[in-house]
């Protein structure tokens, strides 16, 4: 396969035998399919059912010459979005420090938001599912900040806040036996027990749910129509 596109359509045109050629493609996408007969700065000549079309070059993509080639098809905001996810998944369960977690989560909820941010179509439960999903990461990150970052009281807090604790509830029976028995609600107040809690016991739990989420969303996408799902 060769494409010729650009300036060069006419150097090219001028250089091979013009039976070769069977479809230009237009700026607009569209593909004419035919027999090429020439470029000039007239204009590049296609033969479609006997019949000869010129169109300006300026208005050429470019010339192909042999089979008409596939149009690639790009991932969807979604599909990266859960492919995110899913490398999160991995790490969690193939065993991961903080270190190499933490700049993981950032990265993914860059993708994810990217998904989130767009015009609202489709499936409302798979954009619910990866938001839970991304939410329950980043709260395990922001526990696991404190308990591993000197002066961690403010993450604790920040986890103990979060709204995502109450959407996995075994995070939160996780966290709620230690913090029972802990005097720090007294002391350094209720949401920092939370977020200690969760910290110490309850990043399995979180994960946990983060993978569950993400299965729906991806059981959800696989029910879909195939034509036009996105």
């Amino acid at each position: 396969m060769r494409i010729i596109s650009g300036a060069i359509i006419l150097l090219w045109a001028l250089a091979v035998a013009p039976s070769w050629a069977d479809v230009v493609e237009l700026k607009t996408g569209q593909r004419v399919e035919g027999n090429f007969k020439q470029a000039t700065p007239a204009g590049v000549v296609i033969e479609v059912g006997g019949q000869t079309i010129t169109f300006e070059q300026e208005k050429v993509r470019a010339i192909y010459f042999g089979p008409t080639p596939t149009p690639q098809v790009l991932p969807s905001a979604l599909d990266e979005a859960i492919k995110a996810l899913k490398a999160l998944e991995s790490a969690t369960k193939g065993g991961v420090s903080y270190r190499e977690y933490a700049p993981r989560v950032i990265d993914a909820k860059v993708i994810v938001d990217r998904y989130l941010g767009m015009p609202i179509s489709g499936d409302q439960s798979i954009r619910q599912a990866v938001a839970d999903a991304m939410s329950f990461y980043v709260l395990a990150s922001t526990a696991w900040n404190g308990r591993v970052v000197r002066g961690g009281t403010e993450s604790f807090v920040a986890a103990g806040r979060d709204p995502a604790v109450q959407k996995c509830p075994a995070a939160k029976q996780a966290a709620e036996e230690p913090r029972r028995a802990s005097p720090s609600p007294r002391i350094l107040g209720e949401d920092y027990a939370i977020g200690s809690a969760l910290a110490y016991f309850g990043l399995p739990s979180l994960w946990s749910c983060a993978s569950d989420k993400i299965a729906e969303a991806e059981r959800a996408l696989k029910a879909m129509p195939t034509e036009g799902q996105r």
